[in-house]
């Protein structure tokens, strides 16, 4: 059969970006894996005795003592190869609180971003700032930054703190937006408890990004 003839499927990238791929490109797996480093410049593997370029920006994973290319299976990254690792510094729950202990108990406002008034998205902009982070205004569009660890209940395994995690409403628009300070724990500026604070989950997440 022709290309067109093949079955495709509607997929999303870990940036949120949605496109169509063939069905013989695409492999199930048990979970989702996060990349762990990045090819910055074109190399060269060996597969069944045929030479492979792989092109610089492609994901690569640790694998003991170095990275390996995510083919299937998995192969070395030649000693040569040029890459970045991901980043591995990390907010802890003590900084987090630390960042946001001016702002707790700041009644919630829409469109407020500063300890007069805050809504959900102005006070991840705070928390931010306070890094050298500038993030987008709306939580809508917050949503599109970073890469995606988890959807639904995942987000409650797989998030860390710092991590951003997503609420929909019933149309499945982005409604709200909190931080993980790990596991089931969470800070937000919440309308529906009028004020900064620390919370359990509430509703189902949509999904959840570094």
């Amino acid at each position: 059969g022709s290309v067109i003839d093949e079955p495709w499927y509607l997929a999303q990238s870990l940036e949120g970006y949605l496109g169509f791929v063939r069905a013989s490109q695409v492999k199930r797996v048990d979970g989702l894996r996060l990349p762990d480093g990045y090819l910055s410049e074109p190399t060269t593997v060996t597969v069944a005795g045929a030479d492979i370029r792989v092109p610089a920006g492609c994901y690569l994973w640790k694998a003991g003592d170095g990275y390996v290319v995510p083919l299937d299976p998995p192969v070395p990254l030649p000693a040569k190869a040029r890459y970045v690792e991901s980043g591995t510094s990390r907010l802890t729950e003590t900084q987090i609180l630390e960042i946001a202990r001016p702002l707790m108990e700041t009644r919630y406002v829409w469109g407020g971003v500063t300890q007069n008034g805050i809504d959900c998205s102005g006070f991840m902009q705070f928390i931010h700032k306070n890094l050298g982070v500038y993030l987008p205004r709306d939580a809508e569009e917050q949503s599109t930054l970073g890469l995606i660890v988890g959807w639904g209940s995942d987000a409650v395994k797989r998030t860390q703190p710092g991590d951003l995690i997503f609420f929909m409403d019933r149309t499945g628009r982005i409604s709200h937006v909190a931080m993980s300070l790990g596991g089931n724990r969470i800070i937000h500026s919440s309308g529906r408890g009028n004020a900064v604070g620390v919370a359990g989950p509430r509703a189902e997440a949509g999904d959840s990004r570094e």
